[in-house]
């Protein structure tokens, strides 16, 4: 038997979400960590192709390993998040998955679920939401740029995505970065005609314009009572 057939009943249990079928393919001396042509392994698989989060369970509990990444980088994370599979991601992100981790094109978990979120059907857009929303609670870095410089608030924007921007807003997201070709994510929105997308990027620059200048404004006081003090000009108790 060659090592493609062995694996092959491992890998298409998991792909298919077949938890017996899984737990044969291990019992019959199946490798947890052995990988494709593409370098998947089984829990990659089960994280794309099943939304079925007791396969995955299954496999971590048999020692598969949650870093690997296949020939683009990825990991069973972002393939979770590219396949919308909400209850899979969070299963593995209980389990320890690195939420911050890139693949080969600089690309994030939050981008990938961010990109499916503003591509997929209804309802995997909204199990793609969740993901999102899933990630950016457990302190996902927002801002990360891909190699062409693009963010997971430039994805959304450019695909008018106005479910997912006030949380991409709300955890921090800046709306001045620049991608490779130096347009931002109002200048994408706007040529694409997405006007509500517009109004909502405008409104949030606008008010971490205002935050930042109280902010300024602030810090400037500071620096100034801590100089009149150090100067000793400020009057003290008692004085005449």
């Amino acid at each position: 038997m060659t090592d493609a057939a062995a694996r092959a009943p491992l890998f298409r249990a998991a792909g298919k979400g077949d938890v017996c079928a899984v737990l044969k393919a291990l019992a019959e001396g199946g490798d947890v960590n052995c990988c494709d042509e593409d370098e998947m392994s089984p829990l990659m698989y089960a994280a794309y192709w099943s939304d079925e989060p007791e396969v995955c369970s299954v496999l971590i509990d048999a020692k598969s390993d949650l870093h690997s990444c296949d020939k683009r980088g990825m990991t069973a994370l972002m393939h979770g998040a590219a396949g919308c599979h909400h209850k899979v991601c969070e299963l593995l992100v209980e389990a320890s998955a690195d939420i911050n981790k890139v693949e080969s094109n600089g690309r994030s978990v939050l981008m990938y679920a961010t990109d499916a979120a503003s591509g997929a059907s209804a309802f995997d857009s909204a199990r793609a939401r969740e993901i999102c929303v899933l990630l950016l609670e457990r302190q996902a870095e927002v801002d990360i740029q891909d190699s062409n410089g693009c963010t997971a608030l430039l994805l959304a924007s450019i695909a008018g995505s106005t479910a997912l921007l006030p949380e991409l807003l709300k955890a921090g997201a800046d709306t001045t970065l620049r991608d490779c070709y130096g347009s931002t994510a109002v200048e994408y929105a706007r040529a694409e005609g997405h006007e509500s997308v517009v109004q909502l990027l405008t409104a949030a620059s606008k008010a971490s314009e205002a935050l930042q200048a109280c902010l300024r404004q602030q810090q400037a006081y500071e620096e100034a009572l801590a100089s009149v003090e150090v100067s000793g000009d400020i009057a003290q108790p008692g004085a005449i």
